[in-house]
């Protein structure tokens, strides 16, 4: 089968080599034995400054990536205009084409492309929330872009998908009130991880050699933490709670960057002071994977992110802050919830699970037999590839 993605809605930029959804999926579905090509722009809409790459074709982990530039764009490649999409679509011929979004201009080209060609299907799915989706030209981007342009393209291109997936509950929320989208049209697309079977099946090695390496010992109990660090994200108040557990042979690892300079010296200032404490600095995605599978629980008290999904898909039960749209990371026994900024309900969570040999174990259980499969991205993409067999044998 021929699946063709498309990268080009606002914020949804394709960087090669890079680990988000838009990247890996197209590389296990290729490795699924299907023939894969990936459509993106030259330019970028998620920086402010003049980043480009280079029109044309070329090869990232098998999959066929094409660059076309913009006619046309404004608002800092927010808006742009692809006029040659159409003429790539008929050269590429799809079977399934994926569309990572529906915010942009040329998406009227994708519908020109399904009239002409009935019997291809189109999916998308879509990542934007009322979080996420404002986070500049606020007042411009709700009152014109959002409720006025993309709701508009939206609305009238809706009817040449076949299926429309979500991340999470609250993008569901945000495409059925900003958009006018028919929830029925919806289903949940976990933001699964792709963890390479031979970091799985070295997993003893990696944890022996990881902890030797950064001088913790074998029996200690490790939890671990990490992402874009500002006040949002609570990790002064985490290290706070922390501080306060009574456990010699506990430790915390802590990785990622601070937003500001501020921030950082708040935070170093906390972890210099407790010497269970250890900070990595940001790591990119196979040393991530390692310092995941070489802990024993993770623990986020901030906003959520897509990494908190890469902990459960290494195996780590967690203890996370509740907030809406969580709820799918619960498989009834392989995490905790924390309802609250409280100091004491995190410092008590954290010991009730460190000290308890049996409940750990069954958190543990649970996460190997019923979270992990779940946000594993190769049952990800077998599960696009199986509603596009589906719906064909319904047409």
């Amino acid at each position: 089968m021929k699946i063709v993605h498309i990268v080009l809605s606002a914020g949804a930029d394709y960087t090669d080599g890079w680990s988000y959804q838009e990247n890996t999926l197209p590389v296990l579905q290729k490795e699924l034995g299907h023939d894969i090509s990936l459509i993106s722009s030259t330019t970028s809409s998620l920086v402010k400054d003049d980043r480009s790459t280079v029109q044309g074709e070329y090869i990232v982990n098998g999959v066929k990536v094409i660059r076309i530039k913009p006619t046309f764009q404004l608002l800092e490649n927010r808006i742009a205009w692809f006029g040659d999409l159409y003429k790539v679509l008929e050269r590429e011929n799809p079977d399934l084409l994926f569309l990572h979004g529906t915010n942009f201009c040329s998406l009227g080209q994708v519908a020109k492309y399904k009239k002409n060609n009935p019997q291809k299907v189109v999916f998308f799915d879509s990542h934007v929330t009322y979080e996420n989706s404002m986070n500049r030209f606020r007042f411009i981007n709700k009152h014109f872009i959002h409720k006025g342009l993309w709701r508009y393209i939206n609305q009238r291109y809706i009817s040449i998908f076949s299926k429309g997936y979500y991340v999470a509950p609250q993008v569901k929320k945000y495409l059925v009130e900003m958009y006018g989208i028919n929830p029925n049209l919806l289903f949940h697309l976990p933001m699964g991880t792709n963890v390479p079977d031979e970091l799985v099946n070295k997993k003893q090695l990696i944890r022996t050699t990881w902890r030797k390496a950064n001088n913790i010992n074998e029996n200690d109990f490790v939890l671990v933490t990490g992402g874009r660090f500002r006040e949002q994200k609570k990790l002064f108040e985490l290290l706070s709670a922390f501080k306060s557990v009574e456990m010699s042979s506990i430790r915390l690892v802590v990785f990622g960057k601070f937003e500001n300079e501020e921030y950082k010296k708040k935070i170093e200032s906390l972890i210099s002071s407790d010497d269970r404490v250890k900070f990595l600095g940001w790591l990119n995605n196979e040393e991530t994977l390692k310092v995941y599978l070489s802990c024993d629980l993770a623990v986020f008290s901030g906003s959520q992110s897509v990494i908190w999904r890469t902990a459960i898909a290494c195996g780590l039960p967690i203890i996370c802050n509740y907030s809406d749209g969580a709820e799918e990371m619960d498989f009834n026994g392989n995490l905790v919830f924390v309802n609250n900024d409280d100091l004491e309900e995190w410092k008590n969570a954290i010991q009730s699970v460190a000290e308890s040999i049996e409940k750990y174990q069954e958190m543990r259980r649970v996460t190997e037999e019923l979270a992990k499969p779940f946000f594993t991205e190769k049952r990800v993409a077998q599960m696009i590839i199986h509603d596009y067999e589906t719906i064909k044998k319904q047409m």
